[in-house]
């Protein structure tokens, strides 16, 4: 983990000397700080998550996909115990506290919570205390060399308020429940919680090098992964399936290559711009965009039931 003692004791350091140039340093050690402690989180969930599945990085968003796309508990507070001795209570009733009442625990670790509004909060007004220059409003404004020292002060001190707090961490997890997986192409095991699983959900491989992406559909208790791809055919007959992933990133004059197995050939697969004649009136260009529409979906079709090596199902453990 993350020594954020360290961290904490580099700031107050920098705050101690309190000339502009140390209080600026300590703002940015302070914002870097926050950083590390979210992404310190993401780092530990990356085996449920792919990086393809993080769409911003600021650490408030960070944070939020992680407690809606892997589970919520990360970025909860909670104490996790184990007992020393069995549990005598029958599993195949329903359980409750009083069950567990005579177990003696033992407590393996406390996770402190990150409060992603908060966090944000703080990081922005950071930022906006020393790391920008001044605008200037008038002709006679002027431009200082650093931003207000007890502005500065203020927000470098809440920050290790809050880094104080979150210190005090014992344990990190990557979340609690149910866990389903599924193979990718790339060879790699996906493994992701049955609880944020929801139909038509798109997921991509967690490997950093593999552009390979899957839908996800229920049948019952069971969950579907379904490998998204563009399908074409080789001269030869033979079917030839695109990923989806790797033709949405293809840009103008590149292309896939993929050689038959079956005759050797190389199949390309690319991007090619046209060109739609000019059509007078509102219906002559609706005429023209549901073509153009009816054409992706067309090259699309098999993104849905098409299945790598038959569905790939796993039950609650």
């Amino acid at each position: 983990m993350i020594d954020i003692d360290s961290l904490i004791a580099r700031i107050e350091q920098l705050l101690a000397i309190g000339t502009p140039e140390s209080l600026t340093y300590a703002a940015l050690e302070s914002r870097l700080a926050i950083e590390k402690v979210c992404y310190e989180r993401l780092q530990f969930a990356h085996d449920f998550i792919s990086h393809d599945d993080i769409k911003q990085y600021q650490p408030r968003h960070v944070v939020r996909t992680l407690m809606s796309e892997v589970d919520e508990l990360i970025g909860s507070s909670f104490t996790l115990s184990m007992g020393r001795e069995p549990s005598k209570a029958d599993p195949s009733k329903v359980l409750t506290q009083e069950d567990f009442k005579d177990v003696d625990w033992i407590e393996l670790g406390t996770q402190s919570a990150l409060d992603p509004q908060r966090l944000s909060s703080l990081w922005n007004a950071l930022s906006k205390a020393a790391l920008h220059a001044h605008v200037p409003e008038h002709s006679s404004d002027p431009i200082p060399d650093y931003g207000d020292p007890s502005t500065i002060r203020k927000k470098v001190t809440e920050t290790l308020q809050e880094l104080r707090r979150i210190s005090t961490r014992s344990l990190l997890t990557s979340g609690l429940g149910p866990t389903v997986s599924f193979l990718c192409p790339c060879g790699r095991t996906n493994k992701r919680r049955r609880d944020v699983l929801t139909a038509g959900k798109v997921l991509h491989c967690v490997g950093h090098d593999c552009k390979e992406s899957f839908s996800v559909s229920m049948e019952g208790e069971d969950v579907i992964f379904t490998r998204r791809v563009i399908d074409s055919k080789c001269e030869c007959g033979k079917p030839i399936a695109f990923a989806v992933h790797y033709a949405e990133d293809l840009r103008r004059n590149q292309y896939i290559g993929h050689r038959c197995e079956k005759c050797g050939r190389e199949i390309r697969f690319a991007w090619r711009f046209g060109k739609l004649a000019r059509m007078d009136g509102h219906k002559g260009w609706r005429q023209a965009l549901e073509s153009v529409a009816a054409a992706l979906k067309s090259a699309a079709r098999s993104v849905r039931g098409r299945f790598f090596g038959g569905p790939r199902t796993l039950t609650k453990r």
